[in-house]
């Protein structure tokens, strides 16, 4: 039997072997958590660092390829000043065709992305290729940094929230629009009218101002190569010949949440400088889901031949695009496609091939401008307030039947008016709730189909000295009478 006495020493000494065995393997799981932390924060670090690049070269790849992919090529769809290329001339001289709301035109959503709309950049190289192959309705999203007019975009409808992870100033833009946009070098379409769209993502007066600011400095004052459309009501713009827009600017500007905001005083600028509200009495936008499931589509038609209508791709972050052919046929003017994405070359609907095809002549030549068929086109004609044909000073009167109206009137600003031989004399009615202005010789004012309108001039002259009658009728036949006595031999009604 072994000594207790000298037991104990081996005992001592083996738990003192075993507790620093058991402090050797605590220190060595400690040793190996702290390497596998710094493997996996090494691993981490890396991934990251790997989807900074990978996210950084999402520009340059985008650029890359749509540099590559010019290959929509067009024709300009004026030839000069006054003159159109000969395919695309059908109805060009007729006034009751040729006009602005009469016309598709090819059009680019959200043209400053070279890829997706969230987690992604916005450049101008994307905004170059839309140009170069002939968009002339290019469509952006404005927001506001730093009391700063920007470009961005986003998937979700909301004011504060861009989802690119850059932006470009509106002055960057703008420097591209007035160097390439009419530059027969960069764009085939350079004497073609150019619509701007811009969807405003902010209430910042400040930046607002900064906007109107930009786009006089820019574009209003070019030397005369090209210019702003001036001095048009809304309802007199979609009268425009298409003649009289030779290498004009049209600015069409959408407010979120309201248009109500150019009330402010200090907006009046900016107020001045737009033609079209996006949202407006004359112009409606919608999104893609929004109408191609509405079922009665006679309606929608009707809307086309009387507003300006703007369709654009239902809010997500897809490149893909969606089938434009209802809204041909429906005649929407300004059907916003994805110009950046590449497909194959096949004519199915829901591809930018179809949507190309849309503007081919007979020739096979691609515009950027498309007369509507006739089932599709406003055909009633307006009357011109003026002779003057300079779009910068010219007014056309609205033309629409559309809606139900109050009790007409009708007011003359003379009773008498006298005119010597061979000359003119122009009568300036006031009138309310005119459907139609007739003339008691039964010579109809061909196209003064007018709603709510408070003036409108008439040119006579007349073969003898009579008094005629201005009758004013609104939609449900009721007529409101006055008259005007013209003294002057020799002449007629010009109308």
């Amino acid at each position: 039997m072994a000594d207790p006495l000298t037991a104990a020493p081996a005992t001592i000494r083996e738990k003192i072997s075993n507790g620093f065995s058991k402090a050797g393997t605590v220190i060595f799981d400690v040793s190996n958590i702290i390497k596998l932390t710094i493997l996996l924060i090494t691993i981490g670090t890396i991934v990251i660092i790997v989807w900074i690049f990978n996210q950084a070269d999402l520009l340059s790849k985008a650029c890359d390829k749509l540099n590559k992919d010019r290959t929509m090529t067009n024709v300009s769809y004026f030839s000069g000043r006054t003159n159109i290329s000969s395919d695309a001339i059908e109805n060009f001289n007729n006034p009751t065709y040729s006009k602005l709301i009469n016309y598709h035109v090819k059009s680019a959503y959200n043209c400053c992305c070279g890829d997706g709309y969230k987690n992604n950049f916005v450049a101008l190289c994307a905004l170059e290729y839309c140009i170069a192959n002939g968009c002339r309705f290019l469509d952006f999203e404005i927001y506001s940094y730093n009391n700063d007019p920007i470009i961005a975009s986003s998937t979700v409808p909301d004011n504060f929230i861009k989802e690119t992870y850059n932006a470009l100033l509106l002055s960057d833009v703008l420097t591209i629009i007035i160097e390439q946009a009419f530059d027969a070098n960069k764009t085939t379409c350079a004497n073609d009218p150019l619509i701007l769209n811009f969807r405003v993502k902010s209430t910042n007066i400040t930046m607002l101002e900064k906007m109107g600011d930009l786009l006089e400095q820019y574009l209003g004052s070019t030397n005369g190569d090209f210019g702003l459309l001036r001095n048009y009501r809304p309802a007199d713009l979609l009268q425009v010949q298409m003649k009289n827009l030779f290498k004009k600017i049209i600015i069409i500007c959408t407010f979120y949440p309201s248009s109500n905001i150019l009330l402010n005083s200090n907006l009046l600028k900016l107020k001045n400088l737009i033609n079209l509200d996006g949202k407006g009495e004359h112009c409606n936008t919608h999104r893609y889901t929004e109408k191609i499931n509405q079922t009665d589509n006679s309606e929608f038609i009707a809307s086309a031949k009387t507003k300006y209508i703007i369709i654009l791709p239902d809010l997500d972050n897809s490149i893909s695009n969606f089938a434009s052919g209802k809204f041909f046929t429906s005649g929407c003017q300004a059907i916003c496609m994805k110009h950046q994405t590449k497909e194959a070359a096949t004519d199915l609907e829901g591809t930018l091939t179809f949507y190309n095809n849309q503007f081919n002549a007979a020739n096979n030549k691609n515009y950027s401008w498309r007369l509507k068929p006739t089932g599709i086109r406003q055909l009633w004609t307006p009357v011109p307030t003026t002779n003057n044909t300079d779009p910068t000073t010219t007014t056309t009167t609205t033309t629409t039947t559309t809606s139900v109206l109050g009790t007409p009137t009708a007011t003359l600003t003379a009773s008498n008016y006298t005119v010597a031989s061979g000359s003119s004399t122009t009568i300036t009615p006031e009138f309310t709730n005119a459907a139609r202005v007739t003339i008691n010789t039964s010579t109809m004012l061909s196209g003064v189909n007018i709603i709510n309108s408070n003036r409108t001039a008439i040119t006579v002259r007349p073969t003898i000295t009579t008094q005629y009658r201005l009758d004013v009728t609104n939609s449900t036949g009721e007529i409101a009478s006055s008259s005007v006595t013209i003294t002057v031999p020799d002449g007629y009604i010009e109308t």
